[in-house]
């Protein structure tokens, strides 16, 4: 089941909705409807116009949200780092990025560009909001000014927010780095980082119990499992850059022919059980290709005693040495979408190096 929709792109990144943001627009435009101002419409006579300001003040708030990631993901780009995604759901909004830099400078400009672009907002919106304050309108342009007040406001809670060092906020990014570049260890400066970052979500719950704030009390919790989450990747990532890919590759090696038929092929594959191959011509032992499950599902079945595995086969051969580490494999295919990688070392087939192989050091290594 998909859990997200894309609705558009900016940079060339996806910009997704995650079915829990559909959950809290309701809430949001019925607050600025009942607050009084100046951060909510509750003194204009017309529900028409309240609840049209309300949901336009929604829509550009999270406008708003979708910039921050975009300022994060700019300047992550800058530094070859790859964006998946940007995704809004309940909490607010993240950006999906390949990979962290461990560079603490690089890190640190990424983490800081989000509250920059909230603070940049800000101050544009509040600017905006004078002449609307200042100058007597109509019940629109009255509304207008509440709305700009609004989106200033909460920009630059959202910046101050978003710098408390409660990892994996962008402030507790920014103490990570801190901690790198003081200490030199990438694991205990994200310990540490995870550390405050609990303590912070622990005072946030708290708070939220004492004053009925149940909003709170969810970014706490969400606060506290992403930042054991992150704990959790970053010493799988660090062992994973100690273990090479020969450790862990499939070395008895199964190759199929790019004369079998798609039929024969399905039959290999029910007995084999695995759903990916390389492709190596019986005459020459030269690697042709790799065949898969997805190569075969594209046939249509009355085609299969026609269609050869070579018709189907992808030519492109994405290789690793077996001397990389596992991380840098399980970056590679990432990068090319793919479930397996063939390992090749002075020119020979050595290997294949699958999902499969990469989830099970994972598990291992979470013990």
């Amino acid at each position: 089941m998909r859990t997200s929709i894309e609705i558009g792109r900016a940079l060339g990144i996806p910009i997704r909705l995650h079915i829990t943001f559909l959950l809290i627009l309701p809430p949001f435009i019925l607050i600025f409807m009942q607050q009084p101002p100046p951060f909510g419409f509750a003194e204009i006579d017309s529900f028409a116009v309240r609840a049209t300001l309300a949901t336009l003040t929604t829509v550009v708030l999270f406008g708003c949200v979708i910039a921050h990631e975009l300022s994060h993901s700019y300047v992550a780009m800058g530094y070859g780092v790859k964006i998946d995604s940007i995704t809004l759901f309940i909490f607010g909004g993240i950006a999906s990025m390949r990979t962290i830099p461990k560079d603490p400078r690089v890190e640190a400009r990424i983490a800081i560009a989000g509250p920059l672009m909230s603070i940049f907002l800000a101050t544009i919106f509040i600017a905006v909001q004078i002449p609307f304050n200042t100058i007597p309108g109509g019940i629109w342009w009255k509304g207008f000014g509440i709305l700009s007040f609004s989106l200033g406001a909460i920009n630059l809670v959202l910046a101050l927010f978003n710098l408390l060092p409660a990892f994996p906020m962008d402030g507790g990014r920014i103490l990570r780095a801190y901690l790198v570049k003081k200490e030199g260890s990438y694991i205990s400066a994200t310990r540490k980082a995870v550390q405050v970052g609990k303590i912070f979500a622990i005072l946030m719950a708290a708070f939220g119990l004492l004053h009925g704030g149940w909003m709170l009390i969810l970014i706490a919790f969400f606060i506290y499992i992403a930042a054991s989450e992150e704990e959790s990747a970053t010493i799988i990532q660090s062992a994973m850059e100690g273990i090479k890919v020969r450790d862990i590759m499939t070395k008895e090696l199964v190759t199929v022919s790019p004369y079998l038929t798609v039929r024969e092929f399905i039959e290999f594959m029910l007995r084999d059980r695995h759903k990916g191959y390389p492709v190596v011509d019986p005459g020459s032992g030269e690697l042709l290709g790799v065949v898969s499950l997805t190569d075969v599902k594209s046939v249509p079945s009355e085609k299969h005693d026609e269609i050869t595995v070579g018709d189907i086969m992808s030519r492109e051969l994405i290789t690793i040495n077996p001397d990389a580490t596992a991380a840098e494999a399980l970056r590679l295919i990432a990068d090319h979408n793919i479930g397996r990688v063939l390992v090749i070392e002075d020119g020979v087939l050595d290997g294949i190096l699958s999902k499969t192989d990469l989830i099970r050091a994972i598990e291992i290594l979470r013990g």
